[in-house]
């Protein structure tokens, strides 16, 4: 696990240096860019669609490392809720239309509630 935990210590140094801010679109579409070329954008989905195939404590070590770095938080309808429902859900067709662009980091989804 210290291999990994190195792995995760050496991207994030190299993708997200202390200087970057959260609040600069260049710093955040250059930091999502960086996770789309790892192959780490949507790491709980499984491997087959893009997923990483980490372990619990591998998700846990990545999660913390980020917090701790202050990296841009990936929380995204799309990767967490739109992705995994059409992977449950979809048909074949619909998961080719859409989750490449999801993986890719490319859309962006929302959830709307109304009365």
């Amino acid at each position: 696990m210290a291999a990994f935990a190195q792995q995760v210590t050496t991207f994030i140094a190299q993708h997200w240096p202390a200087a970057a801010s959260a609040t600069h679109p260049g710093d955040v579409k250059a930091w999502r860019q960086a996770l789309v070329e790892k192959g780490w954008s949507v790491p709980a989905w499984p491997v087959q669609a893009g997923g990483t195939g980490w372990n619990p404590t591998q998700h846990y070590l990545w999660r913390a490392q980020c917090a701790a770095a202050l990296t841009p938080e990936l929380e995204d309808v799309g990767v967490d809720v739109v992705g995994p429902l059409i992977l449950a859900s979809g048909d074949l067709q619909i998961q080719q239309q859409h989750l490449p662009d999801i993986v890719a980091l490319r859309t962006q989804w929302c959830i709307g509630f109304f009365e």
